[in-house]
């Protein structure tokens, strides 16, 4: 009933009683995890279904192999302020949290001049998550459950494939195919393709080779659509969220 209830507040459709009880119980009901989110958890259970297996597998394993092709991005130049326990220590606290309920390995977050718009995640290293200085369009639920969104993306290795975008992540992935299945045509852009599946071929070393092998034989028999691939991404992102804050209302707020 309280997700019934939840779905109805998002709407605007509940009655009073009803949308006072499902704020009591968002401000008295933990919203957390009691322990952090497994890593079987995440990939069996939290993972879009059309991401889970073959596709999360391959871009996962072989993400070491494709920095070495691709990089890290540069930290913006930027005025930014650190997100310190001492300079901010609700959102410090929250960021922490979050993190440890997925299990996050270590995320730089600064402050930088601007709103909503700002929150982004930069795919450095250590990784660099961004926040506006002014989100007071957000409600705290609200950038509760967009933080961990973004925190969601580092987590499940998305950082790398949101940079490339679906052209070179089609490139990438094509030439991991072409490399470890000789049966397999890439869809277009064959130079491209070829010049990667040369450098992936010094870069993949022969434990790695033979670990990416079964899931990419996996992968070659589903549509090739890097645009898809991306979208279903951002959606395991959302189910991520929705389960460390255990906020149904907020996310249909930033969802809608």
């Amino acid at each position: 009933m309280h997700i019934v209830r939840s779905l109805l507040c998002g709407v605007g459709a509940a009655t009073r009683a009803h949308f006072d009880m499902v704020q009591g119980e968002r401000r008295e009901a933990p919203t957390s995890p009691r322990r952090p989110i497994t890593e079987d958890e995440l990939l069996r259970l939290l993972l879009h279904p059309m991401e889970r297996g073959p596709l999360h597998t391959l871009i996962s394993l072989a993400t070491p192999a494709l920095r070495k092709l691709h990089g890290r991005a540069d930290r913006r130049q930027t005025r930014a302020a650190k997100v310190t326990a001492r300079a901010r220590p609700e959102l410090a606290a929250m960021i922490k949290q979050i993190s440890a309920d997925l299990g996050c390995t270590k995320v730089e977050a600064f402050i930088v001049e601007g709103g909503v718009e700002q929150l982004s995640l930069d795919d450095t290293s250590p990784a660099t998550l961004y926040i506006g200085d002014d989100t007071s369009d957000l409600s705290a639920a609200e950038l509760r459950f967009r933080v961990a969104r973004l925190l969601a993306a580092h987590r499940l290795g998305h950082a790398l494939p949101y940079r490339l975008g679906p052209e070179d992540l089609g490139a990438s992935v094509a030439a991991l195919l072409a490399a470890l299945c000789t049966s397999f045509t890439p869809p277009a852009n064959e130079e491209q393709v070829d010049e990667l599946r040369s450098r992936l071929d010094r870069a993949l070393g022969r434990r790695l080779r033979a670990r990416l092998e079964s899931p990419a034989l996996e992968l070659i028999d589903r549509p090739f659509a890097p645009s898809r691939w991306l979208e279903w991404m951002r959606q395991s992102e959302d189910r991520v969220a929705l389960a460390v804050t255990g906020d149904l209302v907020a996310a249909i707020e930033v969802l809608k």
